[in-house]
Order: C-alpha cells, then structure tokens, then sequence
C-alpha cells in the first residue's frame, strides 16, 4: 500500500470503484488532493466519505460529473463533517436534486472552517 500519495487526480478513465478502493485503503491516507472526473461514481458515498474520513490532511476534494446522486452527497457530507483541513470542494454536474440533500451539504460547508473554495454548479437542485 502506498501510504506517501499526496495526489491522486483520475479525469476519464477506466480506474473504477475497485481500483479505487485500492490504491486508498492504506489505512491512515496522506491525500492532499483527491480530483475524480467523468467517472460513474454512484453508489459510492460511503466509500467516498471514508477515503475522506482516513485522509484528515485532505485540503482539495473535486467529484464533477460523477453521477453522484442524494444518497452519495448525504452520505460524502457525513464523512466530510467537521473536516480539519478541507479547503476546497468541486461537486459540481452530478444528480443530486433533494432538499434534504442540500440541507446536508449546507450543514457540512457551515462546519468546514478552512473551507475557501465550493463549486456546486450545475448541479440539478429541486424546485
């Protein structure tokens, strides 16, 4: 397991779920920088905030157009919770369109206290 990962930024690939889960689950991570795109993520907020959970020096985490859905953002917004050391989160074009999904990531963001960056853009939020 490589414990010394400080980067890891997968954009259109075929590194899916399994590979994922892999390369992450090194017990305490080092991730400073987690970029996925255009990867078909859904189902996957609860590996998601676990990653997040086991890399507490992540400052940089960037989920677009991953198809995550309400149930992944409420489940990424639990292990996202007080986060010491997140500065900068990307969830933007995913699915996720819930009131109670919005809650969640509002409640998150407020307990975030280095939080200088959010980018939640085209994002198909309800009516």
């Amino acid at each position: 397991k490589n414990s010394s990962l400080r980067v890891l930024r997968v954009i259109s690939s075929q590194f899916g779920v399994a590979e994922l889960r892999a390369v992450t689950d090194a017990g305490q991570l080092c991730l400073k920088q987690l970029e996925l795109r255009d990867h078909e993520l859904t189902g996957c907020g609860g590996l998601l905030a676990h990653i997040a959970q086991q890399a507490s020096s992540l400052e940089h985490l960037s989920l677009s157009d991953t198809g995550l859905g309400n149930g992944d953002l409420i489940e990424l917004c639990r292990g996202l919770y007080q986060h010491a050391s997140l500065s900068s989160l990307n969830v933007q074009n995913n699915n996720f369109c819930s009131v109670l999904a919005a809650q969640m990531l509002a409640h998150t963001i407020s307990s975030l206290t280095r939080i200088e960056s959010l980018d939640i853009s085209e994002c198909p939020w309800g009516d």
